[in-house]
């Protein structure tokens, strides 16, 4: 079972940083107020199309793939819902998708938990660079962009004094049994806050249904892979 988590989403947070729960989801992130795009919305959209092109897989056709996303509308499940829908769910990988927010930079950023916290860290790390390489190569197709960035959420930006387990995301996963040793990567696909708005606008507005499409299918080849997903 391949899950499909669209990041955010909804009007308002969700969840709570305390401990003992540790749950909280933004409703939003990135936006770009000019041209009416906000992530939460946008993640969707994507995991929508990401969702439909499993389904028209070979694996899926057959039988040996299913999928499910922790949300189908604009709701903002906190993380503990989400990975509870995943556990449900009886997931064998779980995708985060988000888009990024950042200065100038471009392409896409894949995050796995760190090896200390990390019972799958190896297939975390493979399927991650996977996805890199699959979105980068998607994404070029429509204008020129990096090869990404894959890092471990040991970077202080995930893990510090305050977080010290990390993304939200990872951290419930770790908790609940039936996700205990399930591959997790948070996939930012693109740079949506951005100062290249020109880039931006062609990406998200003028050519969105294409782009969309092409991350999408690039994303499913990747999950339905058996060199870099365990699927049953």
């Amino acid at each position: 079972m391949i899950v499909v988590d669209a990041g955010h989403g909804g009007h308002a947070d969700s969840g709570s940083r305390a401990l003992d729960q540790y749950n909280l989801s933004e409703w939003d992130h990135a936006k770009v107020p000019q041209l009416g795009l906000v992530e939460g919305s946008l993640t969707l959209d994507l995991a929508r199309e990401i969702t439909a092109a499993i389904q028209r897989s070979e694996p899926a056709k057959t039988g040996r793939v299913k999928v499910v996303m922790t949300r189908t509308e604009d709701t903002n499940p906190n993380f503990t819902e989400r990975v509870a829908t995943a556990a449900s769910a009886g997931a064998n990988v779980i995708v985060s998708v988000h888009f990024n927010a950042g200065d100038s930079a471009t392409g896409p950023v894949v995050v796995y938990q760190k090896k200390q916290n990390n019972p799958v860290y190896l297939a975390d790390r493979t399927l991650a660079t996977a996805l890199l390489n699959s979105v980068s190569a998607a994404t070029n197709r429509f204008v020129p962009t990096s090869k990404g960035v894959a890092f471990d959420d040991s970077d202080e930006h995930f893990t510090n004094k305050k977080k010290p387990y990390g993304s939200y995301l990872f951290y419930q996963a770790r908790r609940n049994p039936k996700t205990r040793n399930v591959p997790v990567v948070y996939l930012e696909v693109e740079y949506l806050q951005s100062s290249k708005l020109d880039r931006v606008k062609k990406l998200f507005v003028d050519q969105k249904r294409e782009v969309f499409a092409a991350w999408a299918d690039a994303i499913a080849r990747v999950l339905t892979d058996p060199k870099t997903t365990t699927l049953n």
